[in-house]
């Protein structure tokens, strides 16, 4: 139940704030100005949407934290599983970050379609994704009866 809510929460807030973004943008388009002029506006919705979601996933972390242990319990294993898991999730969220930061400081994201640098970014992001699945895999293995 708590992460079927904390789910709820998490989407509300992403609708606030593209609701709010979307004021901002078509307030923008309205008085026909340039978007230049408006950076401040749109800076503050982004900063307010993102305060909020980082707000909130620091209040729910430990209460999250101690969700994930009492289940990991349940089914027979030690809370100290989930340190392999905050671990891996790191290092490869240490790595992409780097990557990308790579790819833009070499300017290889420049002058590139919108396809060609999503496929980039792609390249960068998926060895993240197949990490996660793969931590959600053997998760999954340990909770089988033997």
């Amino acid at each position: 139940m708590f992460t079927l809510f904390n789910t709820l929460v998490y989407l509300l807030l992403l609708a606030v704030g593209l609701v709010l973004l979307g004021a901002v943008i078509y307030k923008s388009v309205a008085e026909g100005g340039d978007a230049a002029e408006h950076a401040t506006a749109y800076t503050l919705a982004v900063a307010g949407s993102l305060l909020l979601v980082y707000g909130w996933m620091l209040a729910t972390f430990l209460p999250g934290l101690a969700v994930r242990v009492r289940r990991l319990h349940d089914i027979g294993l030690s809370g100290k599983w989930l340190l392999g898991y905050y671990a891996l999730y790191w290092v490869c969220f240490y790595w992409m970050s780097t990557s990308y930061m790579q790819f833009a400081e070499d300017g290889a994201l420049e002058g590139l379609s919108g396809q060609q640098s999503a496929a980039a970014i792609w390249i960068v992001v998926r060895p993240m994704l197949l990490a996660l699945a793969l931590l959600s895999a053997a998760g999954i293995a340990a909770q089988q009866p033997v």
